[in-house]
């Protein structure tokens, strides 16, 4: 029913693309920052010792190790994360409530923008409550990972090591397990406060309730997801066989149709995988 909404409205898979393309643009300046700036510390390093190998190294290796470039190219790569959350969460605001008013019967269009403007706070905070979840199972993963670094060192740890391999297997397996969960429950309850207008507290409870009375129909909803992005890079491999073998033969702009295309299609592709999840 879900693939059937999507493909009545598959004017939000352009759109998705659109918001991907814009989301990974968000990055770009850290990215750059991150970049640019050890390589221009090796150029000045190089041009005040000439004759020194190292040169370059140390002054990249200066910049890394700078308190600013931590701090600056850092603070753009939160900054971009946040914006690039926001982004999913405007777009989700109004791609939630219409494939919901589509399965159920009703004249979905017109739910986006509506979505959109008044749905947007309440979708931001279902999603800040997602992310605190989301670092809570984390920062039990890592915990859990420290604390068997440090047991492992312990002397008793030597004559007793598959209990304690056993152990911190489990824990680590409940961690990781943990914090699939916590994605789920986030995805879930941005559904229901979407579609339900459920506060976010309200809107985690039910998506909990419904996945403890129904859990195989999220491991069946995952799976689906996994195959789908699978089934798309398979099937976009012999396009991409194509082109490399065109490229063996061919050079120049003849080859900028056919890369383009394919690259369309990928983004596309994924566009699609992302608004069915």
């Amino acid at each position: 029913m879900g693939l059937r909404a999507a493909s009545r409205e598959g004017w939000l898979v352009p759109l998705s693309m659109l918001i991907n393309l814009v989301r990974s643009g968000a990055l770009l300046p850290a990215l750059a920052l991150g970049a640019v700036l050890p390589l221009k510390g090796a150029l000045r390093a190089s041009q005040a010792r000439p004759f020194s190998f190292g040169a370059p190294l140390e002054g990249a290796l200066a910049v890394l190790g700078s308190s600013r470039f931590l701090a600056l190219v850092l603070g753009l790569w939160l900054a971009g994360s946040i914006l690039s959350g926001a982004l999913r969460v405007l777009f989700l605001s109004g791609a939630l409530p219409t494939l919901g008013a589509r399965l159920a019967g009703e004249v979905a269009p017109r739910r986006f923008a509506a979505g959109v403007a008044f749905g947007f706070p309440r979708q931001l905070a279902t999603w800040l409550l997602a992310v605190a979840v989301e670092l809570t199972a984390l920062g039990y993963l890592v915990a859990v990972g420290i604390a068997t670094v440090q047991v492992g060192r312990a002397p008793f740890a030597e004559d007793h090591p598959v209990a304690l391999a056993v152990a911190a297997g489990g824990m680590l397996t409940l961690g990781i397990a943990g914090i699939v969960f916590a994605r789920v429950l986030g995805d879930a309850a941005a559904a229901r406060a979407a579609i339900l207008g459920e506060r976010p507290a309200k809107a985690f409870a039910g998506g909990l309730r419904r996945f403890l009375a129904r859990p195989g129909a999220f491991v069946l909803g995952g799976l689906a997801a996994l195959l789908a992005a699978l089934a798309v890079s398979v099937a976009l491999q012999p396009a991409a066989g194509m082109v490399a073998a065109v490229a063996e033969r061919l050079d120049g702009p003849v080859l900028l149709g056919p890369q383009l295309m394919l690259a369309l299609l990928t983004a596309l592709g994924w566009a699609a995988i992302q608004l069915l999840t």
